[in-house]
């Protein structure tokens, strides 16, 4: 949900000869606005389309939703949403999933669901969470400008905030594309508190390749567009907030990119996404520039830091489609240097395997939790 989402906007809107400028304006307005409004949001709409993808996990799961309360900033406060699926057991750690950028805990709902049906991932306790300024969490104003140390330290340290009040020692840790950046970034400062350390199509892993800013200067107007939005601040938040326009290309990217099926709530997902990226106060989305260079490289690359971590093992799980490349993931772990390392591809899944394939998917962390993996 990020630079694609917009150049497939860009593209769509060239086919139906939309002139753009008005809501490019009102983009670009968005973008240089600071809000300062408050943390602990009331966000109705929001919750209620979390609620409607929530009823697919079934009611014996005893599923319970909490705002987890936090200190933030200088005698501040702030809360973390979060999704619990409880265990009566404490012989295993939990495992806590962090979303992708743009999404949120709420898309786990079919993930949680397929958990439900298997007895390794019963017997333990389940948490989803949306990261501070993201989601159902709450939006202080963004601090950290462009800079990606301080763009870290927002999450790594709120997320640690979170684990001490949920009375967690150690954890399996999951994060999907940008939350797996993230759980690198944890893993990093507090490796004693993971286990096992699982990327699900991680952004970030290879540095900016050779002749990149060359190919991308013979590429079509709105894609070069797109991308000087993203260098200057822009997020597709924006581009969603800044008119009617907004939430109806966001609506054909969720009915094009997603299949027709019984287990995609579409509808759902489209007033999830689109209520989540507009009702609240901006603020976790800038993110997106400060933590990524256009088209998605990392400003720190993390095939230079993941051998350097001091966990057990670090086990990343791609879909077979997954336009993240899983053979950058694989040339880190042949290196051999570091925690013990795996990769797994899902079939049938893309990007979003946790929609694409939750069963498959659930299949995959189960055999990762339980100590099976492979390269």
């Amino acid at each position: 949900f990020g630079s694609s989402f917009f150049a497939a906007c860009c593209m769509r809107a060239v086919q139906c000869r939309i002139n753009l400028r008005p809501v490019f304006l009102r983009v670009m307005g968005a973008c240089a606005s600071t809000d300062l409004r408050a943390a602990s949001p009331s966000l109705p709409l929001s919750q209620e389309a979390e609620a409607t993808l929530l009823k697919v996990i079934p009611p014996s799961a005893g599923l319970c939703v909490s705002d987890v309360d936090i200190p933030f900033g200088v005698d501040g406060r702030a809360s973390i949403h979060t999704l619990e699926l409880p265990s009566r057991s404490t012989d295993s750690p939990p495992l806590v999933l962090l979303p992708g950028y743009g999404t949120g805990a709420a898309l786990f709902n079919q993930l949680l669901s397929a958990f439900t049906d298997r007895p390794v991932m019963r017997s333990r306790r389940v948490l989803a969470t949306d990261p501070l300024g993201t989601g159902l969490s709450s939006r202080p104003l963004w601090t950290a400008g462009q800079d990606v140390d301080k763009a870290e330290e927002w999450f790594v340290s709120s997320l640690e905030s979170w684990r001490e009040k949920q009375g967690i020692d150690k954890m399996d840790l999951l994060g999907h594309s940008l939350g797996g950046y993230i759980a690198v970034c944890y893993a990093e400062r507090y490796p004693d508190r993971i286990r096992k350390l699982i990327l699900a199509s991680p952004v970030g892993v290879p540095p900016e390749p050779e002749g990149w800013k060359e190919k991308i200067a013979a590429r079509a107007w709105y894609f070069r567009f797109a991308l000087s939005l993203w260098e200057r601040g822009w997020t597709p938040h924006a581009f969603v907030r800044s008119g009617p326009w907004g939430r109806y290309f966001l609506s054909q990217y969720v009915s094009r990119r997603f299949p027709d099926s019984d287990q995609i709530d579409k509808p759902a997902m489209l007033a999830y996404l689109s209520s989540t990226w507009t009702e609240g106060a901006d603020s976790g989305e800038y993110a997106l520039p400060a933590i990524l260079m256009p088209g998605a490289w990392a400003k720190r690359p993390l095939c230079e830091r993941l051998g350097l971590l001091k966990v057990h093992s670090v086990d990343f799980i791609y879909g077979e489609t997954d336009w993240m490349d899983h053979r950058h993931a694989e040339k880190v772990a042949q290196i051999g240097s570091g925690p013990r390392m795996s990769v797994k591809l899902v079939q049938d899944a893309g990007h979003q395997l946790f929609v694409d394939n939750p069963t498959g998917t659930g299949e995959a962390i189960e055999e990762v939790v339980a100590g099976k993996s492979c390269l």
